[in-house]
């Protein structure tokens, strides 16, 4: 009987050597498998959303952005991680550049710890905001819309004024339209030079 209790004891305590050397797979690697968006600005800030399995809801992630630490980590179940990128190594170079982005679960010893990269890379986008280098239209070819409201106006509105208006009427209105329409100066040139040639 001594000898199967030691037996027991010895089998045991191999047994929980080998699963605490290995930890029998109870925190495995992440298995990052999709990111959206994969673009942001170079500043950073861009809120990313990592996709795949195994991520460590417990002791939570590592991410990095080109060995850039994200910020905000949050791993609200294991399937999905969420961060906000970093700013790039040198904001102000980093347009155009892409970056490899790796996830690791905290919960795995540091010396065993995997970097486990995401499929898709992160692209840095310019963050520069335009420069106006002027506000002028250049060689009239736009027309405003006071002009072509204008134009609008004189096709539909002077043939019906000829139809309309003949003898008394026409002084009165001649009298009367400055009043009507205070704000529109030069609709009101325009009309009293259109109403004297009737």
């Amino acid at each position: 009987m001594n000898r199967f209790k030691g037996i027991a004891l010895t089998f045991s305590l191999v047994f929980v050597v080998v699963w605490l050397a290995g930890c029998a797979g109870c925190n495995p690697p992440p298995l990052p498998s999709g990111m959206t968006p994969t673009s942001g600005p170079e500043t950073g800030g861009t809120l990313v959303k990592i996709t795949g399995e195994d991520f460590d809801m417990k002791n939570g992630v590592i991410v990095t952005f080109g060995g850039k630490s994200a910020q905000s980590i949050n791993v609200p179940s294991k399937t999905q991680v969420t961060c906000e990128a970093p700013a790039g190594e040198a904001p102000a170079g980093m347009a155009g550049r892409e970056v490899e982005v790796k996830v690791a679960n905290k919960g795995q010893p540091e010396e065993k710890r995997e970097q486990i990269t995401v499929p898709q890379k992160f692209t840095y986008t310019d963050a520069t905001p335009p420069e106006i280098t002027t506000t002028d239209p250049s060689d009239n070819e736009i027309i405003s819309e006071y002009e072509d409201s204008m134009q609008v106006m004189n096709s539909l509105l002077l043939p019906l004024m000829k139809m309309l208006i003949r003898g008394p009427v026409r002084f009165l209105l001649l009298q009367a339209l400055p009043k009507l329409v205070v704000k529109q100066q030069a609709v009101v040139t325009l009309l009293r030079l259109q109403l004297m040639n009737i």
